[in-house]
């Protein structure tokens, strides 16, 4: 080996032998142990509802003999579930699952150090891996990600070991490893669909990154094949970012392998004959893997189920579950220039030695200043170490791209030569990070960014050899010390990472164990309060699917099936039910309203017993209470709530009796305790803010509860008398919003007027999480829910006032002013509401697709509008409909049923405004028609009939399942019967074909006839 060459072609790195095999067994059995310890250390601790929960119940699925895509809707693709379903059945519990994710961490890091070991030394490599695993988010007294068997985790593992196939192969030009990374390749497009697609392009660009050597044969052809595979990968990944490549998204992700494909044009025209060969070599293993699955699946779903639910063509996911770039935060910017200020000293002082004592010296100095901005600014509301470690997170993304900056402007100075090791780690990660669209949030950072920091330790590499350079020139004895002060950094920053993570591991005394054999983990007695009152809901719901006397259908198949909504698979994992749908994860906009409809007729068909839902803290599902109203519809006609454990809440099947709701012979909790006296509010105060979360929400909770019970002063005022500092109102706000408390409204506004920053950025994102829970609570399967008590009421009607006649307010207020203003009833706000409602509507009719309204104000505004003054407004909204906007589309066909409820005019107005609407082709009419649908109204027969001739097939699916909810007629039985064997869309013929059976009798209907959403 090459005595100076960490990046094979790097002959300005320091002179020490690199051994790249034996020496390398260190690092890897180091980082893979460390990592595995870890990782197992946490096995049994904690429980994530959601994410977990939903990708447990879909390989439980496969388990019992399910197929992906054909029996359960997922993004993910077969050999995940494959591998996962084998891992499940020898398990048996969570626990002992998760030592196969733990193993995989594991390997993981070992790939990762021998990566690194490659284009930096073996101290680097020993300490990067540890870096990537330390800050996969753990939360204390709630759950650890890396426990939450993500597809991306082995898709991370495929992602490094195609890497490694590629390096071997640039290192060695066998073909043998292209075999190898093709296959691997392959294998990870059947873990994670898009890691598969980028991996395998990251691995063609890699042939496009090897240069001609010695005599080595050259072709025109190759050089044209060159060209194409350069075009096509630009393309391709121009292409997955759709109109947004215009855009940041452009900037941040696409631009970088523009460049460094510009970079490696020459290469091109010298046309390296292997090529052919070599892109054959890597492809033809890759298609040879994935074309059966592809193939079997294109064969059950047909080509256009095929698109949808496997490429997500035309499901319109990466809108849904979109997230714009974050803005860069003054600390995390902080931090990237002190990296870059080291790196561009290290470049000065390799030039000029004799400046190294007063680089030293500046770099102390700007520390010990940067120390002092911390200690005078920084308010550090969480306790320094939290608040550095969210810092080090927000600083991820500049730095990232920093990396990849350096990067390519690297590979441009160096287009001409070999660029070995660093220049394939480089090409994977621009790659790879391709995978944080479309959601670039920390999380899915962490997972698209593993070989940008293997980069990043080969520029970490180039600066300390720099710097050492620079120390021995000098006439100093101690370079060694650069090295070991930058890898010390590294180790403090691990350590910083996973400390509090292991302070809440180390507290035994304060954990015990589930209740569940399926999921005995460590929960923390007082964080972990939400996990038992899981369990208790598991417990309850699994005593009512096992109650002969629930019901009286008397069906075999509906004993042990139930739903959990929105995201709640982990309670029918401890209760040992069966989803008898395809849809387990209910994200507004995936499963859609017609998605939706089958739901409700699997349901309808074989009633479950009992149903689960949540009743507040919704986190990334607010919205779906009211997104799905088919749903909610049929559930309130059809179920009762029976027991109630904190956010859980179990419904079990009425018995023939739709009136009042009964408890069905068990009790629903409600408080555990009297509400505090008001003079205890001082001292609730002080709880509410202090450092601990879970201590914080529990006084937050009991403030409230006793402003309630003496409602003449807000939280305002006990603030004032207080005298909270800027750090306690900080504490003060997040637990608000964490909490999504309402009764803290009249401080909110006040805190979003103080002009101080913090506090109103505080505040504002405190109300826009707490509308979003009112949203959804009045919007419950176990019926609506509101505050009965509105501390300062006067106070806060006027202020409500204010905002909603205030130009200038910012969205997030004017948003919640919105929806307190239905709540408060109080008819002076109506002339505002109606002002904005109408810049809503006008931007509708001109069919601007960003409009200036803001859509969550003029959603709550509809809201607000229906409870105040609903005559007039039913066409407004029908016209609203024709916006796009997420947060109207969720919200306004609920309100429109609302007033479809309503007595009369209202009633009438708003079913003459919603056939009208309903009739005219736009862009509005299927969630128009799916409104209609729930009305039962044969009055709407003809215009669900002219729908059926729509374009859109989304129509058309809509029309046929509406008519299959109305009583029989020729007419339309004719044009169904044609649709169900004409129809090119798959869905559309299956709605059509279940429309036909309601009518003939051998398929129930969903909607009982003159039921409403109130006596539901």
């Amino acid at each position: 080996m090459p005595s100076n060459r960490f990046a094979e072609g790097g002959s300005d790195l320091h002179q020490t032998p690199i051994r790249s095999g034996y020496v390398l067994v260190l690092p890897i059995l180091l980082a893979s142990g460390v990592v595995l310890a870890y990782v197992m250390s946490f096995r049994s601790y904690g429980l994530n509802v959601e994410d977990e929960g939903t990708l447990l119940y879909q390989i439980v699925r496969v388990a019992y003999g399910e197929l992906p895509y054909v029996d359960f809707s997922t993004g993910y693709t077969p050999l995940f579930f494959v591998l996962m379903a084998r891992a499940w059945r020898a398990a048996g519990t969570i626990v002992a699952f998760r030592t196969v994710l733990a193993v995989v961490h594991a390997i993981t890091a070992a790939t990762l150090a021998l990566l690194v070991g490659r284009v930096a030394r073996p101290a680097i490599a020993a300490v990067v891996p540890l870096l990537y695993v330390a800050f996969i988010p753990v939360f204390p007294g709630e759950f650890c990600a890396f426990n939450i068997p993500y597809p991306a985790w082995l898709a991370t593992l495929g992602w490094t070991l195609t890497a490694s196939t590629m390096l071997a192969f640039v290192a060695t030009r066998r073909r043998g490893w292209l075999v190898a990374a093709g296959v691997v390749a392959a294998a990870t497009l059947g873990i994670k669909p898009n890691a598969g697609v980028f991996a395998v392009s990251a691995a063609t660009a890699t042939l496009l990154l090897v240069p001609v050597t010695g005599d080595e044969a050259r072709s025109p052809f190759a050089g044209a094949l060159w060209v194409v595979f350069c075009i096509g990968l630009v393309v391709s990944v121009g292409a997955t970012f759709g109109r947004r490549v215009l855009g940041a998204e452009g900037v941040v992700y696409v631009a970088p392998i523009v460049l460094a494909m510009g970079a490696l044009y020459g290469r091109a025209r010298v046309g390296r004959a292997a090529l052919v060969g070599d892109a054959l070599a890597l492809l033809v293993p890759f298609s040879a893997c994935s074309v059966p699955w592809i193939g079997f699946f294109l064969w059950r779903l047909g080509p256009s189920r095929f698109a949808r639910e496997v490429l997500l063509i035309g499901s319109g996911a990466a809108d849904l579950y979109y997230r714009s770039y974050p803005p860069f935060e003054p600390w995390a910017l902080l931090v990237t220039a002190l990296v870059t200020a080291l790196a561009a000293a290290g470049a000065l002082v390799r030039r000029v030695p004799r400046l190294v004592p007063l680089a030293l010296g500046v770099a102390f100095g700007g520390l010990i200043a940067g120390l002092a901005l911390v200690a005078r600014l920084g308010v550090m509301p969480e306790r320094m170490t939290w608040s550095i470690i969210w810092q080090l997170e927000s600083a991820g993304f500049p730095l990232t791209l920093g990396t990849h900056a350096a990067g390519v402007l690297w590979l441009w100075r160096r287009r001409r030569t070999e660029v070995g090791a660093a220049g394939v780690v480089l090409v994977f990660a621009l790659f790879m990070y391709l995978q944080l669209y479309p959601r670039a949030d920390f999380t899915h950072l962490v997972i698209a960014a593993p070989l940008t920091l293997v980069f990043a330790a080969f520029l970490l590499e180039r600066v300390v050899s720099w710097w050492e350079d620079a120390v021995r020139r000098a006439g100093w004895r101690t370079p060694w010390l650069v090295a070991s002060v930058a890898v010390a950094m590294l180790a403090a920053a691990v350590a910083l990472r996973v400390s509090p993570n292991l302070a809440a591991l180390a507290v035994t005394d304060h954990h015990d164990t589930l209740p569940s054999d399926v999921a005995p983990v460590r929960v923390d007695r007082m964080h972990g309060r939400d996990l038992h009152e899981l369990a208790a809901a598991a417990s309850a719901l699994a005593a009512a699917l096992d109650d002969a006397g629930t019901g009286t259908s008397g069906r075999a198949d509906s004993a042990r099936t139930s739903l959990g909504f929105p995201a709640l698979d982990m309670a029918l994992v401890m209760a040992g039910a069966r989803n008898p749908t395809a849809h387990d994860y209910f994200y507004p906009g995936r499963p859609d309203h017609g998605d939706e409809a089958e739901i409700v007729d699997a349901l309808a068909a074989a009633p479950p017993r009992a149903l689960a839902s949540l009743n507040r803290h919704f986190t990334f599902f607010d919205a779906a209470p009211a997104y799905y109203f088919l749903l909610r519809r049929f559930v309130r006609e059809h179920y009762v709530l029976r027991a109630r454990d904190g956010r859980y809440d179990v419904l079990v099947r009425r018995d023939g009796d739709r009136s009042a709701p009964t408890d069905g012979g068990a009790s629903v909790e409600r408080r555990e305790a009297e509400a505090a006296a008001p003079a205890a509010v001082p001292a609730l105060l002080l709880q509410a803010t202090a450092d601990d979360a879970a201590t914080r929400a529990v006084g937050l909770a009991r403030l409230v509860d006793a402003l309630a019970v003496d409602p003449e002063a807000g939280l305002e005022t006990y603030v004032d008398r207080g005298q909270l500092d800027l750090r306690r109102q900080v504490l003060l706000l997040r637990t608000i919003r964490d909490a999504r408390e309402a009764r803290a409204a009249s401080y909110l506004f006040r805190a979003a007027a103080s002009g101080e920053r913090r506090l109103v950025n505080e505040a504002l994102d405190a109300m826009d999480r707490t509308r979003a829970e009112l949203v959804a609570r009045r919007h419950l399967w176990s019926g609506p829910e509101v505050p009965g008590a509105w501390p300062a009421r006067q106070t806060l009607v006027a202020i409500v006032r204010a905002v909603l006649g205030d130009a200038a307010a910012p969205a997030p207020a004017v948003a919640f002013a919105a929806e307190l203003a239905g709540l408060l009833g109080d008819a002076s706000f109506v002339p505002a509401l109606r002002m904005r409602l109408a810049a809503g509507v006008s931007d509708a009719a001109a069919e601007r697709s960003v409009a200036a309204g803001d859509a969550a104000t003029i959603a709550s505004t509809a809201a607000a509008l229906a409870d105040l003054a609903p005559e007039g407004l039913a066409c407004d909204l029908a016209a609203l409909l024709a916006r796009d906007d997420p947060a109207i589309v969720e919200r306004v066909p609920s309100v429109f049923l609302q007033l479809a409820d309503r007595d009369e005019p209202v009633r009438s107005e708003a079913r003459t405004c919603l056939a009208r609407a309903a009739a005219v082709p736009s862009p509005a009419r299927a969630a128009l028609i799916w409104v209609a649908s729930q009305l039962v109204d044969a009055s709407f027969a003809p215009a669900f009939r002219a729908a059926l001739q729509d374009s859109r097939a989304d129509v058309r699916r809509a029309a046929a399942w509406a008519l299959g909810e109305l009583a029989s007629d020729t007419s339309s039985e004719g044009l169904l019967a044609q649709m169900a064997r004409e129809d090119r869309d798959g869905a559309a013929r299956r709605a059509a074909a279940g429309a036909l059976a309601k009518r003939a009798g051998t398929a129930p209907r969903v909607i009982a006839q003159g039921a409403t959403e109130s006596t539901r």
